[in-house]
């Protein structure tokens, strides 16, 4: 039973786009507020709130784990495009052999 790695090629790369589309959504649910005119609203602000220094460790702590599965998901499509390529070239070295 032969194997293609064509097949397992295209999987991997399919896995990325999923992981992708994933780490997109998660990016931007992350970003995009439930309401846009937030900030029309008026609040007092009082002494503890002052803080201009300090950053905001929500925002970066959500963002850093989809960030990390873009970069796997380039990884992946990277991988996955290599066995495709190299399973071509042995199929074409195969020819040459047979020919």
């Amino acid at each position: 039973m032969p194997i293609s790695g064509v097949q397992s090629g295209y999987q991997m790369i399919q896995l990325s786009q999923k992981m992708t589309e994933d780490a997109a959504h998660d990016i931007q649910k992350d970003f995009v507020k439930e309401n846009d005119l937030d900030f029309n609203k008026v609040e007092l602000i009082k002494d503890s709130d002052l803080s201009f220094n300090t950053p905001d460790s929500d925002t970066s702590s959500n963002a850093i784990e989809p960030l990390v599965n873009l970069t796997q998901a380039a990884s992946y499509n990277r991988i996955g495009a290599s066995v495709v390529d190299r399973n071509n070239e042995v199929i074409g070295s195969l020819l040459d052999i047979h020919v």
